[in-house]
């Protein structure tokens, strides 16, 4: 999701930047992201997908209707780099206030985490697959366990490039992804406009997006009021 509405690099104000994504193949017209196999580079020490175990739940937010029933399958990318050392509880909180109006399980609302290092030198891994997470709690849980043990946050940039191999590589497919559903997503959440060498020439050969995707806030109470925003294109991608 490099196809992104984004602060200039050089700034020096660090702002979230919200990407969401609709796989390639669907009849709808919002813009799609390939789902289609990429081989995920063999040098890279962290490459394999991985599964860590959920720690206790937080407080969930709370929530003022019922979620909706609808089956889909979303994969969140969040930034763990050093420009979300003091912005990662709120990207959690706008995932959190977003996913809250769907059914979090695996009969429903499939989702899975992968931390955007801030550099390829990490490789990349899944926190969660599609196949972890059975609730919001668990959720939540995940969002925590993800900043607290698999952030990056020494380093400056974005490896966006990974992230999406991994986001769409047969083996990570193969843990949880449903075919026989039309609505599967990449949510990709920054607070950064710095990306690793090469990331934005990658993401933009599996992505079509455009301005409809893409989100820009330029503080926390923004990013939060954008979660409707964003629900109602995840809903409408049915």
């Amino acid at each position: 999701p490099v196809v992104t509405t984004q602060k200039a690099v050089g700034t020096s104000t660090v702002v979230p930047v919200v990407t969401t994504q609709k796989a390639v193949g669907t009849s709808t017209v919002v813009p799609v992201v390939t789902t289609k196999a990429v081989v995920t580079p063999s040098s890279t020490p962290r490459q394999a997908v991985t599964t860590a175990a959920p720690l206790s739940t937080k407080s969930p937010v709370a929530t003022t209707s019922a979620p909706a029933p609808i089956s889909l399958d979303i994969v969140i990318l969040i930034d763990v780099s050093q420009s979300a050392t003091n912005t990662y509880d709120d990207m959690s909180m706008f995932v959190l206030t977003l996913m809250q109006n769907f059914a979090v399980s695996q009969s429903y609302a499939r989702t899975a985490i992968i931390p955007v290092f801030g550099t390829p030198d990490l490789g990349t891994m899944a926190v969660a697959t599609l196949d972890s997470i059975t609730s919001y709690n668990m959720l939540t849980s995940y969002l925590s366990q993800t900043k607290d043990n698999f952030n990056d946050f020494t380093d400056q940039g974005q490896a966006l490039s990974l992230a999406l191999s991994t986001a769409t590589n047969p083996t990570f497919k193969q843990a949880g992804y449903r075919s026989n559903i039309s609505n599967h997503l990449i949510l990709y959440v920054t607070s950064t406009s710095g990306f690793s060498t090469g990331a934005q020439t990658t993401a933009q050969q599996k992505i079509a997006g455009g301005n409809a995707c893409s989100f820009y806030a330029p503080d926390k109470a923004t990013l939060n009021q954008l979660s409707a925003s964003v629900q109602a294109l995840i809903t409408a991608a049915r």
